[in-house]
């Protein structure tokens, strides 16, 4: 039972990672800080234009920080009521499940299963 707490952890992870959309705002991230560089390499803008476009992109980063902060912690707590939920019905204890997590090998082939089912996600729906 503990590897199938683990396996519903991780999955209620993957599934609030997504629905908390923290990979869109990791996006949007990368979005404005290329906007940044573009500004800071416009010749048609002055000193006072591109300090404007770095200071909005700073504030906007910091703002996305904190919400990928947020959104992360809310999908770790989410990840974490699987574990909970077997603690409680004593099918395993949490520091057993927690344990089983924190070895190298579960960590490796966690690791590789989602960067496969991803993979295998975008190539299935390439047009979401």
């Amino acid at each position: 039972m503990i590897a199938a707490a683990a396996i519903a952890s991780i999955g209620c992870f993957i599934v609030a990672f997504w629905l908390l959309g923290v990979a869109r705002v990791g996006a949007g991230v990368l979005t404005v800080a290329r906007g940044a560089v573009a500004a800071m390499r416009d010749e048609n803008l002055d000193d006072a234009a591109r300090e404007k476009a770095v200071q909005r992109a700073s504030l906007q980063l910091m703002g996305a920080f904190a919400s990928i902060l947020v959104r992360s912690a809310l999908a770790l707590l989410i990840s974490f009521l699987p574990i909970w939920i077997a603690s409680l019905a004593g099918l395993a204890s949490i520091e057993a499940v927690v344990a089983f997590l924190s070895r190298w090998d579960v960590i490796a082939v966690a690791s590789m299963a989602v960067i496969a089912g991803y993979v295998i996600w975008t190539r299935l729906a390439p047009t979401r």
